[in-house]
């Protein structure tokens, strides 16, 4: 039977490397999308860019945060105690405490934005014209609430020398000698429990808002199958997919390990890896988030597959290309119906 502290050096050190796996891969994505949103994007998505520009940024805020802190969980009773086993470890507590509070910031600066590419799509066929300013608007309006929540955050944090004490007081088994930790106490400070709230409370109404837009957007699609292309349908539900798996990713990524957690508070399990969970899982949305917009956007594919001289395809100039036994078709009708394409000459060895 292993020992408490054994068990724990172990985790610390598959989840460190899990962590550095998803940092880099995060990182260096949404570098890529970055640039592809700045300097590879057609004129179709001009609009479209400053969305995949604002998640690109939020995403790199949140890796390199979570990253950075490595944060390892200990909820017992009002008290949020962080063991911090990444880099952050070296800057101290003050330091780690900031950054965790990025990660709750962009998460839920995230959550608060999953239904604007909705809405906008919605707007977008209803009244098509230019939305750049109430895109740049709208983005920055939702993070003037989210940058609310981090200054209340500031104000959350609890003498680490009670977390300190707390812990050896509940969680006597646990050697916390030389660890980096920080923490909040809802009792101590109440603005804890906002920061609980912002992060839980608000997924709900933003996922009725979600499922209301799309919603809206597959019905108004349904209503202009008589007026709209084949080629311009298909590109909106292309773009629709898209979205709608980025906004699934918590689903997948942040609810499961969060449920299984509170089930860990509770008293129903007691299983350390629980502890290492819900923001190891989390670390995965920014490089699964890059990752769908990067196969999604096909100019932003041309520019990998030609970065490994792979052969390319013809791409749309609405961003999307069709994949299948229709794609000939739909390229057909687009033509017809005056829609601009460009080739991409296929490299062949």
């Amino acid at each position: 039977m292993w020992s408490w502290d054994k068990e724990t050096a172990i985790y610390d050190t598959i989840f460190h490397i899990f962590y550095t796996i998803t940092g880099t891969f995060g990182i260096l994505f949404n570098m890529f999308l970055l640039y592809c949103a700045i300097y590879r994007s057609p004129q179709s998505l001009k609009e479209y860019r400053i969305l995949i520009v604002k998640s690109a940024i939020t995403d790199l805020i949140f890796i390199f945060s979570v990253a950075f802190v490595e944060p390892r969980m200990i909820a017992s009773g009002s008290t949020y105690a962080y063991v911090v086993i990444g880099p952050a470890y070296y800057f101290g507590h003050n330091i780690a405490f900031i950054f965790y509070g990025f990660v709750l910031n962009m998460f839920f600066y995230m959550m608060l934005s999953f239904p604007l590419p909705f809405a906008y799509r919605y707007y977008v066929i209803v009244k098509p014209r230019d939305r750049r300013v109430q895109l740049l608007v709208a983005s920055l309006g939702l993070y003037a609430v989210a940058f609310l929540q981090l200054i209340a955050f500031f104000f959350t944090q609890t003498d680490v020398v009670y977390v300190r004490q707390f812990l050896k007081d509940h969680l006597p088994e646990m050697n916390i000698t030389g660890k980096v930790i920080y923490g909040s106490d809802m009792v101590r400070n109440p603005l804890t429990s906002v920061m609980v709230i912002t992060c839980v409370v608000t997924s709900p109404p933003v996922y009725v808002m979600v499922l209301y837009y799309r919603w809206k957007v597959n019905k108004v699609l349904e209503n202009k199958v008589a007026t709209l292309s084949a080629a311009t349908i298909s590109t909106h539900r292309k773009l629709m997919q898209a979205v709608t798996i980025h906004a699934a990713l918590p689903v997948f990524f942040v609810f499961p390990p969060i449920c299984v957690y509170l089930l860990q508070h509770i008293g129903v399990l007691n299983v350390l890896i629980i502890e290492y969970l819900v923001f190891a899982m989390a670390s995965c949305i920014p490089v699964a988030d890059a990752l769908v917009t990067i196969y999604c956007v096909k100019p932003y594919c041309v520019v990998i597959r030609k970065m490994l001289h792979m052969r390319t395809s013809q791409v749309n100039l609405d961003g999307f290309n069709a994949v299948g036994q229709d794609s000939k078709n739909r390229t057909a009708e687009a033509s017809h119906s005056r829609t601009k394409i460009f080739f991409v000459r296929a490299k062949t060895h």
